[in-house]
């Protein structure tokens, strides 16, 4: 659990249905090989049940009854459970019925909200089963499952146990679905899953990846464990770290890159949230009103300075003001910890209009620690108090680190009328 996503969609994200599904689909397998091991037909109706559940909280899960091949251990079993289960018609009609019944639930909810027993949900969206995303899916920077959840990699030496063993009907059932399921997963139109942390949709087919791992760590000497823990420790951390910078949104939440993952890697200071959150405004609804030329600044360790500070009458049309721009150069240390500070006061600096407080590395516009030119949009409505004066202020406070501002400028913008 505390290596994989479980700890962000059962706690941040537990809108999504995933962690339910992973419940039902857990249930769901438990109940199956149970019914494989006893052959009692009161597991297949609780399996029966726990499907018709996976089928309400998300239709495609259905994919899980490929699974069932691998759970009965053998071909032999699988075929005697099967045989048992439809000689036994009546236990096959009470199966059927507690299906039926569980996704009537969902059937009859539909259709008193709507009037329809049936509602497809995600309009003008679909699978695109010519050009799935299977290397994506798995490995991409955006959202890849074994990216955002490397202990999944450490699972697969189940599989390597197999072969090992010679246990190849295990290894091929437990191949195949996976094929299968990854197929299905990336060639839906956005195989990312929209704005979420890591790939999302795998989270409730989890037990497939831990079931080889556990098979293999029950059979396997001591020394294998103690390995396996060890490698698990570091992996576990480096999932609670990834899950608390997506909460405070040093991760992005789906234009993440090879760049962007590197350059918030392990990061979990304060300097970093926001960081590869910019917002990209469409300048062309905007025209300039005036631009400010600064100049260049030095500013010494442990120090604040002023860099700009005046009326805003001395800007034209300054009330109508919907953005202000803010560029200049700079080599953007990893190490700086310097802040810049845009305000706008009252003349008596008793009432704040607008404030701002920004890193000065969220400024970037490129790699850091290097010299480049960066940036800033201050966004706001226009002031509706246009008859008092008002002060703006910029300015920037420094800590470990002396700091270069070169070529600074202000642009004053409005938004163009209609």
């Amino acid at each position: 659990v505390l290596g994989t996503s479980v700890t962000h969609y059962a706690n941040y994200d537990s809108g999504f249905s995933h962690v339910y599904s992973l419940f039902a689909i857990t249930s769901f397998l438990y109940f199956v090989k149970l019914y494989f091991i006893h052959f009692s037909i009161r597991h297949f109706w609780l399996a029966c049940i726990f499907l018709g559940l996976i089928f309400i909280l998300r239709q495609p899960n259905i994919l899980i009854i490929l699974f069932v091949p691998f759970l009965a251990g053998s071909f032999v079993n699988l075929k005697n459970g099967v045989l048992k289960v439809f000689k036994n018609r009546l236990g096959l009609f009470i199966g059927l019925f507690l299906f039926t019944g569980v996704t009537l639930i969902q059937l009859m909810l539909w259709y008193l909200q709507t009037g329809k027993f049936f509602v497809y949900s995600y309009q003008g969206e679909g699978f695109n089963f010519a050009d799935p995303n299977f290397i994506n899916i798995l490995f991409s920077y955006k959202k890849g499952l074994f990216i955002y959840t490397p202990i999944l990699l450490l699972t697969l030496t189940g599989l390597i146990w197999f072969a090992y063993k010679k246990k190849y009907y295990q290894l091929s059932t437990w191949f195949l679905f996976f094929v299968i399921l990854t197929y299905v997963l990336s060639s839906w139109w956005s195989w990312f899953y929209g704005c979420s942390y890591g790939l999302r949709a795998y989270i409730e087919y989890y037990p497939i990846f831990f079931i080889p791992f556990a098979i293999m760590l029950n059979e396997s000497r001591t020394l294998i464990k103690v390995f396996a823990v060890l490698i698990a420790i570091p992996l576990i951390a480096l999932n609670i770290i990834q899950t608390y910078q997506y909460k405070e949104f040093i991760l992005h939440w789906v234009t993440m890159d090879k760049d962007a993952y590197w350059s918030v890697f392990l990061k979990t200071e304060d300097k970093y949230k926001g960081f590869l959150w910019k917002e990209n405004i469409d300048l062309d609804r905007y025209t300039t009103i005036k631009e400010l030329d600064l100049g260049d600044f030095f500013v010494a360790n442990n120090s604040e300075k002023i860099l700009y500070e005046g009326n805003t009458k001395l800007i034209p049309n300054f009330n109508n003001v919907n953005l202000i721009q803010l560029y200049f150069d700079n080599e953007f240390a990893k190490k700086s910890d310097a802040k810049i500070l845009l305000k706008i006061g009252d003349i008596k600096n008793t009432m704040k209009y607008y404030s701002h407080e920004k890193y000065l590395i969220q400024f970037q516009s490129d790699k850091l620690d290097h010299w480049q030119t960066g940036s800033f949009n201050y966004s706001f409505e226009p002031f509706e108090d246009s008859l008092s004066d008002k002060i703006l202020t910029l300015s920037i406070s420094t800590e470990n680190k002396a700091e270069n501002i070169k070529n600074l400028k202000l642009k004053f913008l409005q938004l163009k009328e209609n």
